[in-house]
């Protein structure tokens, strides 16, 4: 019981530290990208509409792969930023998934060896120490 309080504990930690820490939603970079353009019919267009539409769907595609480029440059650096949080977040859920592994262990090992009482009802039920 005193682990999975103690489990909670650094959860909320971590949970404070990563909110205090939380990164942006929204950026100009990776929000408010330009819709695509409307594409002639090639069935119907004629050359000069089709020209026209070239020249704006070139554009747009540049800026759009511009724009795609400074966002993931964002991307990356934020991910760069929150390595630190998500090693310690590792290290620590590793613990404690070792230290439940282990306790559960010893109170299989105590239950084996008799370490189960009963109750005032006269069932059985498995102590742990405390």
């Amino acid at each position: 019981m005193k682990l999975l309080i103690g489990a909670a504990a650094a959860a909320l930690m971590f949970a404070a530290t990563a909110a205090a820490q939380t990164p942006p939603t929204d950026s100009a970079h990776c929000s408010g990208f330009q819709p695509a353009p409307t594409l002639p019919d090639g069935a119907t267009a004629d050359r000069a509409e089709i020209a026209v539409g070239n020249t704006q769907y070139e554009t747009w595609g540049q800026e759009r792969l511009a724009k795609l480029r400074l966002c993931r440059a964002e991307i990356e650096a934020l991910r760069a930023q929150l390595a630190p949080l998500e090693q310690a977040y590792t290290a620590n859920n590793t613990e404690l998934t070792s230290v439940v592994t282990a306790w559960q262990a010893e109170v299989a090992e105590f239950n084996a060896r008799g370490g189960a009482t009963r109750n005032r009802r006269g069932t059985q039920r498995t102590t742990r120490p405390n």
